[in-house]
């Protein structure tokens, strides 16, 4: 993973991230229907916000175009996420 990545992606652990992470997903599950539904998060990233989903039972599809960030999602999706690369 590239240096700027690796930055971006060490922000998900500190503490405005972990808010801006409990933020998001505290309205997600306010507006979504519940599980299981299917979801597609467009621009996913690592999976920040999808994996949590994945895991409460949404059938998840990531789309990035970032070969190296959809390739941390497999890793961390352990089979509960469908990435796809791509440009919206």
């Amino acid at each position: 993973m590239g240096r700027s990545l690796d930055k971006f992606v060490a922000h998900y652990g500190d503490v405005p991230g972990l808010v801006r992470s409990h933020v998001l997903q505290t309205h997600l599950k306010e507006h979504l229907r519940s599980p299981p539904a299917r979801l597609i998060d467009v621009g996913g990233g690592s999976g920040q916000q999808s994996l949590p989903l994945a895991g409460a039972g949404y059938d998840v599809t990531i789309l990035d175009p970032s070969p190296t960030m959809l390739s941390r999602e497999l890793q961390a999706g352990r089979g509960r996420l469908r990435p796809r690369r791509g440009v919206v």
